[in-house]
């Protein structure tokens, strides 16, 4: 068995900061999980979500110099639980984390919660390296500027793709957008120190230059696909109606290859606003195309809205009457 001590508030404090960072279970279900590790006389959590990567980390109470590290664990969704638990414990309490393995024990002198392991890997393994990576591009350390929670709140109604830059840690840091742009005062106040276990960013094992994809059997990857298939496949049935004279034909597997590529473009436009939106809507849309009632749907919505659906049916079987006798 592997112990490790720290305070209950500095344990709700570390998960709490990173399950914005944790994909939802739903889609990508290798990142939606939470790496609790040891290392330096700290606890690190560690999450991931592609788009983000985030690590946050306490100091560990009477760790011997000569400690064994703690075998990393994977809680998947019990890191809210964790998280809930810790946080009702008083100010003053220390926890006590064990694992054998297989589980996870987590105690107070008057209580104790136990949560099981997942054996599945997390997405990002060499996190360390990667972030150690991407902080010493191109020559040393990069400065950074900081900015209050408080303050970055003032820019999230932009609604939109920011470009965030900043000269160097006494400027400005600037927020670009669409005919948008703002100008974001640095604190004075000096960064903190660098307080990740020890990686070595130019070990041959280095992680990807990007953070893991998503499963290729996530609702938002198959139902993209399924559209860019269409778009494709869509051209090859358009050559083969003109082929043999069908001219109906082809205009109506155009209009449904350029359908798809709507679709597809805002899938795209989506995901890049909103990522996280973007595949619950996927994964909302997939369930309601394998019901195969979404005709009916369109019908009911279209009524709602004060259009007139069956005058749409009767325009399309009137042009195509007529384009069949002309020929």
């Amino acid at each position: 068995m592997e112990t490790l001590t720290l305070s209950a508030p500095d344990l709700a404090r570390i998960l709490q900061q990173t399950a914005p960072h944790r994909s939802a279970g739903t889609d990508w279900k290798d990142g939606a999980a939470t790496l609790i590790e040891a290392a330096d006389q700290r606890l690190h959590a560690v999450t991931t979500d592609r788009y983000t990567i985030a690590v946050a980390t306490a100091d560990l109470h009477d760790v011997p110099e000569t400690a064994t590290d703690f075998r990393a664990v994977l809680l998947d969704g019990d890191a809210d639980t964790l998280q809930a638990w810790a946080a009702s414990r008083g100010y003053d309490e220390a926890v006590r984390l064990t694992t054998d393995g297989q589980q996870l024990d987590a105690t107070t002198l008057t209580s104790k919660l136990r949560l099981p392991i997942t054996t599945d890997g997390f997405p990002l393994p060499g996190w360390r390296d990667f972030i150690a990576k991407h902080l010493t591009q191109d020559g040393p350390q990069a400065q950074p500027a900081g900015l209050t929670a408080e303050g970055l709140r003032r820019w999230t109604e932009h609604h939109d793709v920011l470009w965030i830059g900043t000269a160097g840690p006494a400027t400005p840091v600037t927020f670009r957008g669409e005919n948008f742009i703002g100008l974001h005062m640095a604190s004075k106040r000096p960064a903190p120190l660098l307080l990740l276990p020890s990686g070595d960013a130019a070990t041959a094992d280095m992680a990807p230059a990007t953070l893991p994809l998503p499963a290729p059997g996530s609702h938002f990857t198959v139902l993209r696909t399924e559209m860019l298939k269409r778009v494709v496949v869509g051209e090859e049935a358009v050559k083969d109606a003109r082929a043999d004279d069908d001219g109906w034909a082809a205009t109506e597997r155009i209009t449904a290859a350029g359908s798809a590529w709507l679709a597809q473009r805002l899938l795209e436009r989506l995901e890049q606003l909103d990522p996280r939106l973007a595949h619950s809507f996927a994964r909302q849309l997939r369930e309601e195309l394998d019901q195969g009632d979404f005709t009916d749907v369109a019908y009911e919505v279209a009524y709602g809205l004060g259009l007139a659906p069956a005058d749409w049916t009767e325009e399309y079987r009137g042009a195509k009457d007529a384009y069949l006798v002309r020929t």
